[in-house]
Order: structure tokens, then sequence, then C-alpha cells
């Protein structure tokens, strides 16, 4: 971002390159004054006036999502630098060697490394699939019948669960099971004693 004057040009979101966000703001809404700044900065100031920097005279917010990003307070202000981008550690070069390929252009940067897409694609390298109970490659089930029948079969399924349910007895005492609702409200003498 181009700071004070709002063009952006985010790096992971090339449709954005030389938008003028700030202008458009300003556009939109003639009455109020717009400032802008990236997301790492404004939580950095968010955490430092109300939150767990409160109190704190020197801190560093960091926002990890698409990207890497870092706001900077020194000495109870927010530091900006000359381009305001002071604090922003995403392009801190973690891995100098052989470190994977940034957006920048750079290499081993701790954005290639850290952020959110790129964590992914390092644990599905390495094994890692997000349901564990479908084989890695295999197509989710598409339900293609209307949300009506699909809420009455659930509603099957429940009452059947239910029943089943019901008709467990603790054979020792011959008490009859719980249900879930009842589980969730707790027992008679539970509810008695509060």
């Amino acid at each position: 971002m181009s700071w004070p004057d709002g063009e952006v040009s985010p790096l992971n979101i090339p449709g954005w390159r030389r938008f003028p966000l700030r202008a458009r703001l300003a556009e939109q809404f003639p009455s109020l004054p717009v400032r802008l700044h990236n997301d790492a900065v404004c939580l950095a100031v968010a955490e430092h006036w109300l939150g767990a920097g409160r109190g704190s005279r020197d801190m560093l917010g960091m926002v990890v999502s698409t990207g890497v990003g870092g706001g900077l307070i020194l000495g109870g202000r927010l530091a900006h630098g000359r381009t305001g981008n002071a604090g922003h550690i995403g392009h801190v070069v973690v891995e100098p060697h052989d470190g994977p390929r940034c957006t920048c252009g750079g290499h081993g940067c701790l954005e290639a490394v850290a952020r959110g897409p790129a964590l992914t694609s390092w644990a599905l390298a390495n094994g890692w699939h997000p349901n564990p109970r479908k084989p890695p490659g295999s197509r989710p089930r598409t339900d293609h019948r209307p949300a009506e029948h699909r809420c009455r079969t659930r509603r099957r399924r429940w009452r059947a669960r239910m029943v089943r349910w019901d008709a467990r007895t603790d054979r020792s005492t011959g008490r009859r099971g719980r249900t879930p609702r009842q589980c969730r409200r707790g027992s008679r003498a539970d509810r008695e004693r509060s």
C-alpha cells in the first residue's frame, strides 16, 4: 500500500494492484474522513488501545492469513516508517538457503513459509488430509435431494435413535436409559440439588 494516499497493491490479490481504495471510499462517503492502513497495523493499534497490549509501551502485532503482516508500537505510539511498512515482518528472510519463492520475488521470506496457504500446501504435501475418514482424492458426496427431504430424513433418523435410546435399560437397576435431551438437562436429582 502506498501510504498515506491509500493506493493498495496486495501481492496476494493481483486484481487489486494499484487500486485507489482510499479515493474510492472518500467518493462513497464524502462527509466522513477516510483513513486507511493495513490490517496488521490496525490490529496492533486496537490491541495496544483496548486489548492484550494495553499498558505496554512497545509491542508488535502480527496477522497471519493469506500473508504475514505486522504493526509496530514504539514508545506508546504507532511507528509508520517512511513508507508505512514499519513492523511489516512478512518479508524478513527466515530460510535463506533453498527457501520457497515468495510473491515479492525473494526466497525464504516469512510470508512464503508461514502464510495460511503455504502451511496448508506443506501439510498436504506431508501426508495430512482434512478428513481422515475419506481417502485422499475422494470426492465429497453431494446430496441433490431438496432441503425439505433432507430435513425429513434427518428427523426420521433422530426419532429412530431416540427409540433405541429409550429402549435401553440398565440391567443391574432395571431403570431405563436416558435420552440425549435428558443428558443435556441433567438428572432430576441434579436439578433438585441446584
